[in-house]
């Protein structure tokens, strides 16, 4: 405490980043066997067409592309007319 204050440790940007789920194509359609590989690939390529890029799920690192865990879940849910905000309602 200081002068009063209380100070609540947020995390870093980095620390926001580390604890996101990265995925690969083929990790993300072994962990979720209800996408496959080439649904995922398809989407991809699709991306700036379906909202995919705007969602921010998608990362590119040197020639790997990476599949943000909860940020496709969330583009997913906002294909199908859920809003995250309803959620917390």
């Amino acid at each position: 405490m200081h002068n009063g204050r209380q100070f609540v440790s947020r995390p870093t940007p980095w620390e926001c980043i580390m604890s996101r789920t990265l995925l690969t194509v083929r990790q993300f359609a072994e962990k979720h066997p209800a996408f496959t590989q080439g649904g995922l690939r398809w989407q991809i390529f699709h991306e700036k067409s379906n909202g995919l890029a705007e969602s921010g799920a998608i990362l590119r690192v040197g020639g790997k592309v990476l599949i943000d865990e909860s940020r496709f879940f969330k583009w997913i849910d906002s294909q199908n007319g859920f809003s995250h905000m309803q959620e917390a309602a």
